[in-house]
């Protein structure tokens, strides 16, 4: 073949392998163009999330913008060396003009588009990180529960206003029910207009049934039961409602016409001032204290405070005594477990629910110092009652009291309910 020939050739492979490797680098350089427009569509939609104030989306979209946008530079990266060098291999083993003419256009072109995607996403990933470091999610999440703790609050005070109107109708609805109970009484039994006013009273004070026991449990050690002596500490309080107060140092012969100890009624008045029943202006006066007036209701009907003091203090052995029990249960039968105290069930509380030593259930009734004729049916009503709440038949129904009279042993025995009698010295 001839010089000519050979030269013809070397030429045309030179331009053939150049635009290969021109079009190659022009594909490589659209793929990146591509990713960068994928990557720009990232960066707008992660701007669409962050003007929506999204803080969770705004950090997962920017994480995953942050590893996608890296792996793709370094992807770019890697295969645009590995070409480069091997178009430098080849431009290094043919050495035409115009591919490296092209080899540097391709190359100027290449870098700078892979400088303006550094500086877009670079500008685009700081805006982001400006606006995510002036959003406060603890700020945000304080603020949330705020406004929650807010609506919770003007509920709950909704609702406590409604309940307190709700229990003044029904307590005013009582009341008037109560009055005309009471009037009812008056129509039926004709009692006079001194005694109805005497069973009004009574039933005022029992509208409010815990306050009252309350306040018998404070003056229970204070008055004593004795109708004699209760006569005169009733009359006591009230001369201490008198215009300037009661002075017993120049009052004796005023305390003697109404047949009031001297001795003890000073006493009794002493007691009165530690428990903070009455003040003292001076030494020698003393007066009812403003916050214990109502004492004066509670002793001008002796027979009602004689026997709310009996009842209290009949309460209070009868607390006593299922105490005792409760401390010392095997005293009733051996093996016994105490589950609960003053069981709640539709006829009313049973005093100790127990269970023996084989698992059945038993109710301990305490009755102190003996029971009366009408436990009977309250421990049915119980038995029954406490059946229907565990589903169970078997259920074993005790009496417990220091003594229980023949009579209530035959009744009992007639209805399977057994009896215990546990002494107690108190």
């Amino acid at each position: 073949m001839s010089d000519a020939a050979v030269a013809a050739v070397a030429v045309f492979l030179s331009v053939s392998v150049g635009a290969v490797i021109y079009f190659l680098l022009r594909g490589e350089l659209k793929r990146v163009e591509e990713k960068t427009e994928g990557t720009e569509s990232r960066i707008n939609d992660l701007m669409r999330n962050v003007e929506r104030m999204e803080p969770e989306k705004i950090r997962e979209d920017f994480s995953v913008l942050s590893t996608s946008t890296n792996e793709g530079l370094k992807r770019v990266e890697e295969k645009t060396e590995s070409r480069i060098n091997d178009l430098v291999r080849i431009v290094e083993r043919m050495e035409p003009e115009k591919i490296r003419e092209d080899f540097s256009v391709l190359s100027t072109s290449t870098n700078e588009s892979l400088k303006r995607v550094e500086e877009k996403t670079e500008s685009r990933i700081n805006d982001l990180v400006r606006i995510v470091e002036r959003v406060d999610p603890e700020k945000m999440r304080k603020e949330i529960e705020e406004e929650n703790d807010r609506k919770l609050q003007a509920t709950s005070r909704h609702l406590s206003e409604e309940n307190k109107s709700r229990e003044s109708r029904t307590v005013k609805l009582a009341e008037e029910r109560a009055e005309e109970i009471a009037k009812e009484t008056v129509k039926l039994h004709s009692v006079a207009n001194k005694d109805f006013k005497r069973l009004k009273e009574a039933v005022e004070k029992l509208g409010g049934r815990m306050d009252v026991e309350e306040r018998i449990e404070k003056i229970s050690t204070l008055f004593n039961p004795s109708p004699r002596v209760l006569l005169w500490q009733c009359k006591l309080v009230h001369l201490l409602m008198r215009g300037g107060g009661l002075a017993p140092d120049v009052e004796e012969e005023a305390l003697r016409r109404e047949g009031i100890p001297i001795g003890e009624g000073r006493k009794f008045l002493g007691r009165l001032r530690e428990r903070g029943f009455v003040e003292t202006k001076n030494i020698f006066c003393y007066n009812l204290s403003p916050e214990h007036l109502w004492l004066l209701e509670y002793t001008k009907d002796l027979e009602w405070l004689r026997e709310q003091l009996e009842e209290y203090s009949k309460k209070r052995v009868e607390r006593d005594y299922q105490k005792y029990i409760r401390e010392n249960i095997g005293v009733v039968e051996e093996g016994l477990i105490v589950v609960d105290e003053e069981y709640a069930v539709p006829s009313g509380r049973i005093d100790i629910l127990s269970r023996d030593k084989e698992g059945r259930e038993m109710i301990l009734e305490l009755k102190y110092p003996k029971p009366n004729s009408d436990v009977v049916g309250q421990l049915l009503k119980y038995r029954e009652d406490l059946k229907k709440k565990i589903g169970r038949e078997e259920v074993r129904t005790v009496l417990v009291a220091p003594v229980v009279p023949q009579k209530i042993m035959d009744s009992l025995g007639q209805h399977e309910i057994e009896w215990r009698e546990v002494k107690w010295s108190g």
